[in-house]
């Protein structure tokens, strides 16, 4: 399924429809909306999977560079980085399974020491 052609974002019910329809082979029986972040809408499926869905045409053709970039940093980093398992065929959305760990949220990185907050805001 392609992204919606409005700029209006979709509910919580269509991102779950799509989910559905494009990854039929990833079953899940809960999914939560998790409702802050600028760039992507994103549905945790049952606390393991991650579901990204870009905000609007802007995000949707980064996209593709970000998952480009993601698997070259793969095999680079010391951290864990998403592994893009699943990706609609337009590439409008991707699934990825859950990493580990708490997310460094922007307040948070204030107590950091200057020289570790290189990407957190």
């Amino acid at each position: 399924m392609s992204a919606p052609a409005t700029s209006e974002a979709p509910t919580f019910d269509e991102l779950i429809a799509r989910i559905r329809a494009t990854f039929a082979e990833l079953p899940f029986s809960h999914a939560e909306l998790i409702t802050h972040g600028e760039d992507n809408l994103v549905v945790a499926l049952d606390r393991s999977w991650i579901v990204r869905f870009p905000r609007n045409a802007e995000y949707r053709a980064r996209f593709a560079a970000e998952l480009n970039l993601l698997h070259r940093l793969r095999p680079l980093s010391p951290l864990a980085v998403p592994n893009y398992e699943k990706v609609a065929p337009d590439q409008s959305f991707g699934a990825y399974r859950r990493i580990a760990g708490r997310e460094i949220l922007k307040d948070a990185s204030g107590s950091l020491p200057a020289g570790r907050r290189v990407g957190c805001g």
